[in-house]
């Protein structure tokens, strides 16, 4: 259904952290063989018959480099059985042991917020290590004639930001559209009876959310509250080589989709990528300090704070 609107491309953000470091360490993906080809099998159906980039990212959950060959095998089955003839991109995310101790060494490497500093031998006892990737290597591959995409980890943002910023679009509607729509269906309100994805429109003064499903629905609430998902900053979107402040965007329900509109300042930040590793010991096990619990009810965010 979604494809019946004529999209210029389709992306699929592949990974997630919230189920624990293991598949990044063992470099198996988190679904079953068969439940990834049924996926991709439609995604590279569709995208062949309407001529139009693929991109998937942080494949396997991880984006280790056997998750993204794995997907490669995966896709290149599917062609041979439809008998489809593409170009594929691969873009590895893993970071060289080597490398990455030598900046330690140098001072290089900070730590993100209580996360104890790197050591040179934390990284040896590392079996795979992983750098986020932005929106820079996914241009790269398209400028090179890819038709699909299948790469490491990378932001969620950046796999549907990269070709409206390689076109010419304002990085700051790119980025924050990005952001909306990188869960899906998750900033749409839920229609009983409707399963639906999500398009985001892009022009040159605005973006709009929309379901693909005709009956389905985005309300200003569930896009605004995407906006503010998995951010520290309510106004400030970090990303891979650019924040964005949206803290003067303005939102307004058109049909059954969002519109967003007014001036997104886009602006660089200092060169740098994350990294993500294997834990030493099992998420939630004593001493460990990666854990985080948190709660949040709905009706809260109609409240209005004076400031």
């Amino acid at each position: 259904m979604g494809l019946d609107l004529d999209p210029d491309f389709v992306a699929q953000d592949a990974g997630s952290c919230d189920c624990g470091p293991a598949f990044l360490g063992s470099g198996e993906p988190m679904g079953t063989r068969i439940g990834l080809k049924q996926s991709l099998d439609i995604m590279v159906r569709g995208t062949r018959a309407k001529n139009i980039p693929l991109i998937i990212g942080s494949v396997g959950i991880a984006g280790a480099w056997p998750q993204v060959l794995l997907f490669r095998d995966i896709i290149e089955e599917v062609a041979r059985e439809q008998g489809l003839h593409f170009r594929i991109a691969l873009i590895n995310s893993d970071v060289d042991k080597g490398w990455l101790k030598g900046k330690v060494r140098a001072g290089k490497v900070k730590p993100l917020a209580v996360v104890p500093p790197l050591t040179e031998g934390e990284v040896e006892r590392s079996c795979r290590i992983v750098a986020m990737m932005g929106v820079e290597p996914i241009i790269q591959a398209l400028e090179g004639g890819a038709d699909a995409i299948v790469a490491g980890r990378s932001s969620d943002s950046a796999l549907f930001a990269a070709i409206p910023i390689m076109r010419g679009f304002d990085p700051g509607f790119a980025w924050h559209a990005g952001k909306i729509i990188e869960c899906g269906a998750l900033c749409t309100q839920p229609v009983e009876g409707v399963t639906t994805s999500v398009l985001a429109r892009i022009r040159k003064d605005h973006f709009v959310i929309e379901p693909t499903h005709l009956e389905g629905l985005c309300t200003v609430p569930r896009v605004a509250a995407h906006t503010l998902y998995e951010n520290l900053d309510p106004y400030l979107m970090p990303e891979p080589g650019a924040i964005t402040d949206a803290s003067e965007s303005e939102f307004e329900q058109v049909r059954n989709g969002v519109k967003e509109q007014c001036k997104l300042v886009t602006f660089p930040r200092a060169s740098a990528f994350k990294c993500s590793m294997p834990r030493p010991m099992p998420a939630g096990d004593i001493g460990d300090t990666d854990v985080y619990g948190c709660q949040w009810h709905t009706p809260l965010l109609d409240v209005e704070i004076p400031i």
